[in-house]
């Protein structure tokens, strides 16, 4: 019987287009190559590391999840294909509410067990992950203010942040940017409080509102990682060189689109009493 995976290819060895097959569950998710992937070091073994072993390849997997929707988002974004972009954004949030469960059970992990493991990891960080600093810079994380849009119908945008800005404006023209106010975030907060109030701008205001859910998600997934590493660490320092519990705390409440937090800020104030 011909192998399923050959299905689709012609006689002189070309390619029809169809796709593979494959030919178990194991196979297609390459189970075993995945599950070979645990390797703990420490000697003698700890019962605990291949947890922080697993807890932390589930994050970087999700961080592969998540930079595929970030690149989806800021295309859908780009095109005002609004309804799909706040559908990705919904799938988002589920993934950091789940990246926040991962650091929970590793809660259940003691702090005497985690010292007996800890000199095996070396000068390795979670500070070292590529994927979540491409994360950041796909989101748009900026410690100033909007990203300068200086071609709104100029695609694709460089981050999430760049193409809602670029459809704020391109729905209203005329919205004047507190460009003097350079990083002052308030200040873009009280302008989307001003422009995304307009009906015509439902389908932003309903984007902006997606946009904070998963940013507000992301930044108790940074409050749930301080708090583990200060169980486990306290003021000591951390590997790679960093500060340990002190450099996450320094972090945890960086946010995306800072403006955004302002804005809701603004509408909870400008709400009638109920």
């Amino acid at each position: 019987m011909a192998d399923r995976r050959q299905r689709g290819a012609s006689s002189d060895g070309g390619d029809q287009g169809v796709a593979p097959i494959a030919a178990s569950y194991s196979e297609y998710l390459k189970l075993p190559e995945l599950l070979g992937l645990q390797c703990p070091l420490a000697r003698p073994a700890v019962h605990d590391e291949l947890l922080f072993i697993i807890v932390h390849q589930a994050h970087e997997l999700w961080f592969k999840q998540l930079l595929s929707e970030l690149s989806s988002l800021i295309a859908d974004v780009d095109a005002r294909a609004f309804e799909a972009a706040c559908r990705t954004l919904d799938r988002m949030t589920r993934i950091a509410h789940l990246l926040f469960e991962h650091m929970k059970v590793l809660e259940s992990m003691q702090l005497e067990e985690f010292q007996r493991f800890r000199s095996a990891l070396g000068t390795a960080s979670g500070i070292e992950s590529e994927q979540f600093h491409r994360l950041e810079q796909l989101a748009g994380l900026s410690p100033g203010g909007p990203p300068r849009v200086s071609a709104i119908e100029a695609a694709p945008s460089a981050s999430v942040r760049e193409a809602f800005w670029r459809a704020v404006i391109s729905a209203q023209p005329g919205v004047e940017m507190p460009e003097a106010a350079g990083a002052d975030l308030a200040a873009l907060g009280r302008v989307l409080a001003r422009v995304l109030t307009q009906p015509a701008l439902a389908s932003e205001r309903r984007l902006a509102e997606a946009l904070l859910a998963f940013d507000e998600a992301m930044v108790t997934w940074r409050r749930e990682h301080f708090a583990l590493a200060h169980q486990m660490l306290g003021g000591a320092a951390g590997t790679g060189g960093s500060s340990g519990a002190g450099y996450l705390r320094a972090t945890m409440d960086r946010r995306f689109f800072p403006e955004l937090w302002h804005w809701y800020q603004v509408r909870a104030a400008e709400a009638p009493p109920t």
